[in-house]
């Protein structure tokens, strides 16, 4: 096969249309642009990539996108960095109960915050841990930060806070020193000669396990299940094809992306800031959705190629839930400022700092809002650079339960641009960790 050919494969076909450019001397009949054959699977030449975008043209600007039968539905550009829309009532309410009902029906499972290169975290917490921890956490002038000879309750939540991205309650600094069996807190002050003895190794290594598994704390707190079988599900089939209606993206981009992902967040419920794509900086890396079986087998390395994200709210929960995007159109992001800032203002989490991002988006029942993970490559129309500016994430529900649905659609790089997606091939992969 050649290095710009595709793979296309529509198992529930007899005549494969393909609407792609192809060479003269095709094996296929083809009329205009579509190309049709009784043989699966077929084999369409690539002249060019086939990636398209919308103009947002501004901020707050609306444009009309005709879904025939089911009307016109308003794009309403709501950033630029990343290019960002909300689209009003895009699923009707029959359509968010229905999806509701569907992941209701299958296991709900804990979701976890990782994605295609991110390695699993085997670590445990040993509760028969001792001694001082390491580096800056096992100085005692780091814990009294008024070097006044005396860490109070305070101190101990700064220090937290500074050291492992903590936002503890004077409850929860109480509760670490009674479960750890820890006396140096009894009378609420550790005095100098107090911590030469205290072992700050199991409280920092307790520190740490409460930011990777307390739900408050934990990057992610939510259930997720896949809805796999979309092909006997109308309602399903009629979300993606109006997703193909407003993105313009063709049959191969659409159907070849990841089964619809649906969310159920309760009460303190949360995803910190995160993108939903990987890096473009390792091209010899495939991309997950082109690999049979990478999201089941964690050995068989790959990246998240999530061209663009397109988030359904299903219900409207009382208080909370915003999807917000810290640092959407901000004239002087840089990734590695924004990480180093942690320690004093943590805007990666959401259930702090949740309406200091730059554009925070209350959940509507029905709306959707789409937005671009990367660029689209201009030489080759392909998936391009990642847009940074595209961080995102789920604001603490305060009260109620929250439902949302991911669509996201994948896209390959030009180098392994031939390779067909998983999903266009038929097996029930999908991506557990994010």
């Amino acid at each position: 096969m050649r290095e710009d050919a595709i793979l296309i494969f529509v198992s529930s076909l007899v005549s494969v249309h393909c609407h792609l450019f192809t060479d003269a001397g095709s094996d296929q009949h083809c009329e205009d642009d579509t190309c049709i054959t009784d043989e699966r699977p077929c084999f369409i030449p690539r002249e060019k990539g086939i990636l398209t975008r919308l103009d947002g043209v501004k901020v707050g600007h609306k444009q009309k996108v005709d879904l025939g039968a089911e009307g016109k539905k308003v794009l309403i550009t709501r950033a630029l960095k990343p290019l960002l829309f909300e689209i009003p009532n895009f699923l009707s309410e029959e359509e968010c109960n229905h999806v509701i009902s569907l992941a209701n029906e299958k296991e709900l499972v804990k979701s976890v915050a990782r994605g295609g290169l991110t390695e699993s975290d085997t670590w445990t917490h040993d509760p028969n841990l001792f001694g001082k921890a390491e580096g800056s956490r096992g100085l005692y002038e780091n814990w009294d930060f008024d070097q006044d000879g005396k860490i109070t309750i305070d101190e101990i939540k700064r220090f937290a806070k500074v050291e492992r991205y903590l936002y503890l309650t004077d409850e929860e600094v109480k509760r670490i020193f009674h479960d750890l069996k820890l006396r140096e807190f009894d009378d609420s002050v550790i005095t100098r000669e107090e911590f030469q003895d205290m072992n700050t190794l199991l409280v920092d290594s307790y520190l740490y396990e409460m930011g990777r598994s307390h739900p408050r704390h934990r990057e992610r707190f939510s259930e997720q299940t896949w809805l796999t079988g979309e092909h006997e599900d109308g309602i399903l089939q009629d979300i993606r094809m109006r997703v193909q209606a407003v993105t313009k993206l063709p049959d191969e981009i659409i159907y070849g992306s990841e089964y619809l992902q649906v969310v159920r967040y309760g009460v303190d419920g949360h995803y910190h800031a995160h993108l939903d794509s990987e890096t473009h900086e390792h091209p010899e890396i495939p991309c997950c959705h082109q690999i049979q079986g990478a999201g089941m087998d964690r050995e068989r390395r790959c990246k998240l190629c999530r061209y663009v994200t397109i988030l359904y709210f299903l219900n409207e929960p009382p208080e909370g839930g915003e999807t917000a995007f810290p640092m959407a159109d901000n004239a002087t992001f840089i990734k590695e400022n924004f990480a180093s800032l942690r320690s004093k203002e943590d805007f990666y989490n959401l259930s702090e700092f949740c309406h200091k991002s730059n554009l925070v988006v209350t959940p509507k029942k029905g709306t959707a809002i789409l937005w671009y993970n990367h660029e689209m490559d201009p030489n080759s129309g392909w998936l391009g650079r990642m847009d940074e500016y595209s961080i995102h994430g789920g604001c603490a529900v305060k009260r109620g339960i929250k439902w949302i649905a991911n669509n996201w659609i994948t896209a390959p790089y030009k180098k392994l641009a031939h390779v067909p997606s998983q999903y266009i091939l038929g097996p029930d992969i999908y991506f557990s960790e994010d």
